[in-house]
């Protein structure tokens, strides 16, 4: 179900964890995942890369029960200056509570000519509530590329235009379904009925989406690879 028009989050879900970032990755290195979750990037890479996984032991292992190679802090990142050939940050830049010092070590830890493999929401809802500190817009993600010295090579919106309105609409509906007691009967029973609407929704709004002129604002996401440059962190 996860694959198809019947996910809630199935425009937003997809086209997040597809990846054809990955092929810009050389043939060889090792790669360090910031915020690995369950380690599902480690399946996808090419044969000749060696996957560390790391996360915050708060997130990663207690809340979600996964086994990172790694648990710390990203602001302080247990490793030696220029270790990785790429560093990935696939929806955790959000939930960094030191932003800037969290994005000056994966800096130092990246080798020079290296790449930074970043996905963010964008008109996404509140997630892994409290740890959900910012949003951040193309422009934003533009500017960490000037501070930093790093090339932009290459970006992607993630459900853009109207496909981001179906995915605020299937996670509303699904919130309200899994919501602790005090919704009310009434209330989820009303998500439950309107629960088939979700794939209709989906299939509307990609529609839309295809039909219609981009609307270029609007997007669940951003996706963007960048290169280290040879000079160093921005003061």
């Amino acid at each position: 179900m996860r694959s198809t028009p019947l996910h809630p989050q199935w425009l937003y879900r997809d086209p997040r964890m597809h990846l054809p970032e990955l092929h810009a990755l050389p043939l060889a290195g090792g790669i360090l995942d910031v915020g690995a979750g369950n380690g599902w990037l480690g399946r996808r890479l090419p044969r000749g890369w060696h996957y560390v996984a790391f996360d915050h032991p708060e997130v990663g292992r207690n809340w979600y029960g996964a086994r990172p190679d790694v648990c710390g802090d990203a602001a302080a990142l247990p490793f030696g200056d220029a270790s990785f050939d790429a560093v990935a940050l696939l929806e955790v830049v959000e939930h960094l509570e030191r932003f800037d010092a969290a994005l000056s070590e994966v800096d130092r830890v990246l080798k020079p000519g290296g790449l930074v493999l970043c996905s963010v929401p964008f008109l996404y809802p509140v997630h892994d509530a409290p740890r959900d500190f910012q949003r951040m817009t193309v422009h934003g993600l533009h500017h960490l590329a000037d501070r930093f010295g790093w090339e932009i090579h290459s970006t992607r919106r993630i459900s853009p235009g109207f496909q981001c309105l179906a995915v605020q609409f299937g996670v509303a509906i699904g919130s309200i379904i899994v919501a602790p007691d005090g919704v009310g009967l009434l209330r989820r029973t009303l998500a439950v009925v309107l629960l088939p609407v979700v794939p209709v929704v989906n299939l509307f709004c990609a529609l839309l989406s295809a039909l219609l002129p981009d609307v270029l604002p609007l997007a669940g996401g951003h996706m963007i690879v960048y290169r280290k440059g040879s000079r160093g962190v921005a003061a």
